[in-house]
């Protein structure tokens, strides 16, 4: 009976858009998370309205790192960024597949003015062994790229829009735990965007805990690791995301990285391990002056002590008054700019009766009571 419904709820569910639906209720976005995350860790599969289809792809990849490869593609007028999973042997294709699968789960359920848009999943082959997930392509790069080539462009704004998404994040119970520099990305509006969510996790209840055993720090990203991080069994928190915050706004308003006088990955842990800020104390002269307020809430931030760091709401709070921008209008805007091009690329039904979807969860909750009574 249980599975029935289970299977009920997930055809509901997950054969059209309903997590990216901005009326979509809570109720729903909450059970809708724990089935999708169950039926995706069991299949390795996607629901059906992830998979893109007609994208053109480039030759050669614009990128390459340790994950893969990321290349442009086209649908349309639309220019997208794709990135593909590189497998060396048959071995790596499991734990590549379901390392995307995870990532692409997290991203999908996000949809936020400063978070990078997620429009799907293609499959590269017709066996579906080599997949990509599919965002839009940033023609200004990512921050440090975008800082360099705009070196006068207001910075406040910036912090603003990373607090922005990183609140969202936070509240949605998604901890990214890897931002830094390269992981934001700025629009054709100049506006900043969080991306790769590749070692996010999503502690949303007992039901549902989307988590790594540890933290693995990934290549390079010790300049803007918490110290906690380094400590055996440790996993990333809401602490450790702001502690990386407070290093991208030093990067942004000083122009250096943190760390700056450390050249390998070994200095830095030593001086994490002595209980060392990354934020150095900067002189203020009239060619480059940093608002005063602001530089005390980057050096918070960046406390040894992770309940000594203010949250992101917090956080937000003090800088209000930086930014008129109407948030809520501009989420609304993400979300229906976002449906649009993916319906144009499905054209799937996106109706659903969410009567039909609450009488299916009454039943699962009904029958989870009935199995716990014969088991006591």
């Amino acid at each position: 009976m249980v599975d029935t419904c289970l299977t009920k709820l997930i055809r509901a569910c997950l054969k059209i858009q309903v997590l990216l639906r901005p009326d979509l209720p809570t109720w729903l976005r909450k059970h809708g998370r724990i089935a999708l995350y169950k039926l995706c860790s069991a299949s390795m599969l996607y629901p059906r309205c992830y998979v893109l289809k007609g994208i053109t792809r480039d030759d050669s990849p614009k990128a390459s790192g340790g994950f893969g490869d990321v290349y442009k593609g086209r649908h349309g007028s639309k220019t997208l960024c794709l990135k593909v999973v590189r497998l060396s042997k048959i071995t790596d294709v499991k734990p590549a597949l379901q390392g995307l699968a995870k990532e692409g789960l997290v991203w999908g359920q996000l949809i936020h003015p400063n978070i990078l848009p997620f429009y799907g999943i293609y499959y590269v082959d017709e066996r579906h062994e080599q997949i990509c997930l599919v965002s839009p392509w940033m023609d200004n790069g990512d921050l440090d790229t975008y800082l360099k080539q705009n070196p006068c462009v207001a910075r406040t704004p910036l912090i603003h829009d990373i607090a922005s998404g990183l609140e969202y994040l936070h509240s949605e119970s998604v901890i990214h735990g890897d931002i830094k520099p390269a992981n934001i990305l700025v629009n054709d509006a100049g506006k900043a965007c969080i991306a790769d969510f590749g070692v996010s996790s999503i502690p949303v209840d007992q039901t549902l805990v989307y988590s790594q055993t540890v933290t693995t720090i990934t290549a390079c990203s010790y300049r803007w690791a918490a110290p906690e991080l380094l400590e055996a069994g440790c996993r990333a928190t809401l602490a450790s995301d702001v502690w990386a915050f407070g290093c991208i706004c030093y990067e942004i308003l000083v122009g250096k990285v943190p760390f700056d006088d450390c050249i390998i990955d070994s200095q830095i842990i030593c001086q994490l391990l002595r209980g060392t800020s990354p934020i150095k104390p900067v002189p203020i002269t009239h060619q480059d002056q940093i608002d005063a307020d602001m530089w005390k809430l980057v050096e918070r931030c960046c406390v040894c002590v992770p309940q000594d760091r203010p949250s992101c709401k917090a956080i937000l709070e003090e800088l209000r008054g930086t930014s008129l921008t109407d948030v809520n209008g501009m989420n609304h805007q993400a979300a229906s700019d976002q449906l649009q091009f993916q319906n144009e690329m499905r054209k799937e039904d996106a109706s659903i009766d969410l009567g039909r979807v609450e009488q299916i969860l009454s039943q699962l909750q009904v029958c989870h009571k009935f199995i716990s009574l014969e088991t006591d």
